[in-house]
């Protein structure tokens, strides 16, 4: 039997609908580094709590906005390893334009394009509260992605479902980061390119724990080629 076209697209909005086919539990969802608003999240999980962690604050009344029928909490911080404060390098994708990026800089003093913000670890901010496990967790900052997962060991495993952005030099990393903290890869989504090349997507880990309990492994009762689909454009 030949192979079949892939009928869904690599994207984050069709990598969440397949998850929640399948009933992998979320209960809670995570989302650091929400700028002002994470739709394919939200059009996914719409009654479930989203933490929402961001700290430049002119997003956040936008936040509220966005969220508005969804329960959620804005966390006005960044993440990283520990808890305190530092500067955070803020920049725009067009010069004079409103802020784009935002990256933690720990060697720098505070200037027109730097603020001293809060920084607490993932960690803290889960033990502060009472939230319903397991998490879906997405992190997208710009970079410090590694940061954020050092101070979030102890919340990594009560995550059923991780969404983490990566970029071609540093995809090596995430990948063995999250297989060795228990976390299986299901999909690659929002792949982008530069000048021909890739250079970004989206990584979906999912808990490998859950994963077995489920019998969610691919050939867990042997090879069916009806399911066996090839992506083309």
């Amino acid at each position: 039997m030949a192979p079949g076209k892939l009928t869904r697209r690599a994207v984050k909005a069709e990598a969440l609908a397949r998850l929640a086919a399948l009933k992998v539990p979320v209960r809670t969802v995570i989302d650091v580094g929400v700028q002002t608003c994470t739709p394919e999240l939200l059009r996914a999980y719409p009654g479930r709590p989203h933490l929402l962690i961001e700290p430049i604050a002119e997003f956040h009344s936008e936040i509220a906005r966005n969220y508005k029928n969804t329960p959620h909490e804005i966390v006005s911080a960044a993440l990283s390893r520990e808890n305190g404060r530092a500067p955070m390098r803020l920049r725009s994708a067009s010069p004079g334009g409103p802020i784009t990026y935002a990256q933690l800089d720990e060697s720098a003093a505070p200037s027109e394009s730097h603020r001293t913000v809060d920084v607490l670890t993932l960690d803290s901010v889960c033990a502060a509260r009472t939230l319903a496990k397991p998490y879906l967790l997405k992190i997208d900052v710009d970079g410090a992605e590694e940061r954020v997962l050092d101070g979030a060991r102890e919340t990594l495993p009560h995550c059923s479902v991780v969404v983490l952005e990566v970029t071609f030099r540093d995809i090596p990393w995430r990948l063995n980061r999250l297989t060795r903290a228990g976390f299986t890869l299901f999909d690659i989504v929002d792949l982008a390119y530069y000048d021909g090349r890739w250079v970004q997507a989206d990584l979906v880990f999912l808990n490998s724990r859950i994963e077995k309990e489920m019998g969610l492994e691919p050939y867990a009762g042997g090879l069916d080629m009806s399911k066996w689909e090839i992506a083309r454009g």
